[in-house]
Formats: C-alpha cells, sequence, structure tokens
C-alpha cells in the first residue's frame, strides 16, 4: 500500500475488508485458486486499466499515511496507556 501499487489479496476476513473495502486499492481472489490468480494479474496488468491502477496505488497510499503513520500509532498507544495508568 505504501508503495502505491495495487495489491491482490488471497486472504479473507479482516484483511479483505481492509484492503479492498476501506482502502479500496485492490482486488480479493479467492484462495487455492491458481487460474483465478492469473486471470487477475493479467486482468491488473492489462494496459487499459493504467489508471484504475494509479488511482487503486494512491488511495493505498493514503489510507496507509492516514491510518499506519508511525507517528499516529505511537501517539495513539501512548493516550491508550496514559489511560490505563490514569484508572489506577
Amino acid at each position: 500500500m505504501s508503495c502505491r501499487k495495487p495489491v491482490l489479496l488471497l486472504i479473507d476476513g479482516v484483511s479483505r475488508q481492509l484492503v479492498v473495502e476501506q482502502a479500496q486499492c485492490g482486488h480479493y481472489v479467492e484462495p487455492e485458486n491458481p487460474a483465478l490468480l492469473a486471470q487477475s494479474i493479467r486482468d491488473v496488468l492489462l494496459k487499459e486499466r493504467s489508471e484504475e491502477r494509479r488511482k487503486m496505488g494512491e488511495s493505498g497510499y493514503r489510507y496507509a499515511k492516514e491510518h499506519f503513520d508511525r507517528r499516529l500509532l505511537a501517539a495513539k498507544y501512548l493516550e491508550a496507556l496514559k489511560g490505563v495508568v490514569g484508572r489506577e
């Protein structure tokens, strides 16, 4: 995501929800289906889809920057710790 590249995700559940639905930066491919994976790779790499690839890559980058920045995560963690310590 931080490399501004679309993601082909073969993991269902929370990861799928994050990448495909929230970040809108990739496609879900059913696990253990090599033919579908190969077709998905070909589809994403089609020249006609270059704008879609660019948009997915940018969307993933923005999402990662907004949600996974180390400083942001550290600040949230520190606030959580302060909340726990303050309760004692």
